[in-house]
């Protein structure tokens, strides 16, 4: 049996070094700033400009969900306040979008609610189930 007082010690770990982030080997941010992101885009359809903006996003807080825009659609210069046109689309930013999917995006779109006007929450209650 050997005796416990004669056993080497553990080697000694040496500390790591971390890596050197790339945005000090390069002196550049490693991702793009909000500012870069693209405002608005154009699409032609039928003979008709439309100028396409981002109205709303979701799905960037959980890694989970899916990201979503909801897109507007403006006739020609897109001067006006509210759009002509809504769609929802799964991406990130307009930059993602490419000028089919904006194209789809714009054959599926449908005329934004009107802001004065609530809808029912049981819109089918006045049709009885006959009786």
């Amino acid at each position: 049996m050997t005796d416990p007082s004669h056993r080497k010690p553990p080697p000694a770990r040496r500390p790591r070094d971390k890596p050197t982030p790339v945005r000090e080997l390069t002196g550049e941010p490693t991702a793009q700033p909000a500012e870069a992101e693209v405002a608005e885009a154009y699409v032609e359809a039928e003979g008709i400009r439309w100028t396409v903006r981002v109205l709303g996003r979701s799905g960037r807080a959980s890694a989970g969900s899916a990201p979503l825009l909801l897109l507007g659609f403006w006739e020609g210069s897109g001067s006006v306040d509210s759009p002509s046109l809504e769609a929802m689309v799964v991406a990130r930013g307009l930059d993602e979008l490419s000028g089919e999917a904006l194209e789809a995006a714009l054959g599926t779109a449908v005329k934004p609610p009107d802001p004065g006007r609530r809808s029912a929450f049981f819109q089918d209650v006045g049709q009885g189930r006959g009786g």
